[in-house]
């Protein structure tokens, strides 16, 4: 049972906020607790099932492929399920986490973003995420080719492999010294 102060304090952020703790998630034997949205959909549930599924197989049919219904409709279900979820209840390394006054204040700051936040805003913050990786990513793909161009050894060795040549200098691999392609 969840603990009804983190209920409530989330109920406040958003109504349609709901909590379960499923026991299949996560690392076993433990689950984990996960916040859920309440979803409008026009109608039942199963009839948007299967409205989704139907679009899906008619869209295939028109690139010329056939799909299967029933796994056109277990593929929409499970859309539709996926669509739900706001968050797991978990620590940094996906373990698990008691309910508790940390998820509500991760609730919040998402909340705020939704709300506050425009198509440009996250275009901007995606966009800045993408060149810090790219970044990183220079930087250490720089750092492999400058210690290559420093090291003349490897440099030969490198180009004589290339080339199909025995190495023609010594080179030293975890304790075995090799001089002219031959163990010495």
């Amino acid at each position: 049972m969840p603990d009804r102060g983190v209920v409530r304090a989330l109920r406040e952020i958003d109504k349609d906020l709901s909590v379960s703790f499923d026991p299949n998630a996560g690392t076993p034997p433990v689950g984990r607790w996960i916040i859920w949205y309440k979803l409008d959909l026009p109608g039942r549930v199963d009839e948007t099932v299967d409205r989704l599924a139907r679009e899906v197989q008619l869209r295939a049919a028109e690139e010329g492929r056939t799909l299967d219904l029933a796994d056109c409709q277990a593929d929409a279900w499970e859309a539709i399920q996926k669509s739900r979820l706001v968050c797991f209840v978990t620590n940094e390394d996906g373990s698990y986490r008691p309910l508790d006054g940390r998820i509500v204040e991760k609730v919040k700051k998402m909340d705020y973003l939704r709300r506050h936040c425009g198509v440009e805003d996250w275009k901007t913050m995606l966009n800045a995420r993408a060149a810090a990786a790219e970044a990183v990513r220079q930087k250490d793909h720089e750092s492999m080719y400058d210690s290559i161009r420093r090291d003349r050894v490897l440099q030969r060795v490198l180009s004589d492999v290339l080339w199909g040549l025995k190495p023609t200098r010594s080179v030293c691999l975890q304790g075995i010294h090799f001089r002219g392609g031959k163990a010495a």
